[in-house]
């Protein structure tokens, strides 16, 4: 049903470390460089966490704590690379796939797929993708009616 296509990744939004930084107590605040690999020069894409939110002191009635206390700086270091990975979650290489469908094959678009499905599919080029439709772009002209799919490329 594929009659032409487009894939584009973009970088824009795309990060691959974290600088955490948590909350401040007695003028110190915690910090984190968190990535999944350690890039240098241009290929390090760099985002700043403020986790000041997230604090090292217990509250005085919380687990049985009668006085205020702070975890162990182990377990909060923990606590700022867990939600240094989350903000790099966030911030993935977009991966999108554009592409014209011929309405006049088999299958239908509100017929035999809608936004949300999961398909899988090989382009041209031989590439084998698996993607989300995430929108239905539709026109109409004096030619007739024209509608193609976006796709979110899903990682594997």
């Amino acid at each position: 049903n594929i009659a032409d296509n487009d894939f584009v990744e973009s970088t824009t939004d795309w990060r691959n470390v974290a600088y955490v930084v948590g909350d401040g107590v007695n003028g110190y605040r915690a910090e984190e460089w968190v990535g999944l690999h350690a890039p240098v020069g241009f290929e390090r894409r760099e985002i700043f966490v403020d986790k000041a939110d997230l604090s090292r002191v217990k509250v005085a009635g919380q687990e049985g704590v009668s006085e205020a206390e702070f975890y162990p700086i182990a377990t909060y270091r923990k606590w700022l690379r867990s939600a240094g990975l989350d903000e790099l979650y966030l911030h993935p290489v977009a991966r999108v796939y554009e592409a014209k469908v011929d309405m006049n094959r088999q299958l239908g678009y509100g017929k035999d797929f809608w936004i949300g499905d999961i398909v899988q599919f090989r382009n041209r080029d031989n590439q084998e993708f698996k993607a989300r439709i995430v929108e239905w772009v539709r026109s109409y002209s004096t030619e007739g009616y024209d509608g193609y799919p976006t796709f979110q490329i899903l990682e594997d």
